[in-house]
């Protein structure tokens, strides 16, 4: 998973994201770093914690700008 490829996607359907796409950049290596058991690197508390909040932040923004673009338009 790379996200720097998946945020150039969401950025053709959104540029607003930027921003944010740009901070999340850094959380491609948690795709690949920590896969596999006896990773040479392991990460502290604070930065695992920071990590989520960024990838949840990401999620919640395309998650809202999916929920506008696909809305049912009025039956009325």
């Amino acid at each position: 998973m790379n996200l720097v490829r998946i945020g150039g996607q969401c950025l053709q359907a959104d540029p607003t994201l930027s921003d944010l796409l740009q901070r999340a950049n850094p959380l491609t290596k948690y795709a690949v770093r920590f896969r596999y058991s006896g990773a040479p690197y392991e990460p502290a508390l604070e930065e695992a914690q920071v990590a989520h909040a960024l990838a949840q932040e990401v999620i919640e923004a395309i998650v809202a700008r999916l929920r506008e673009k696909v809305k049912p338009k009025d039956a009325g």
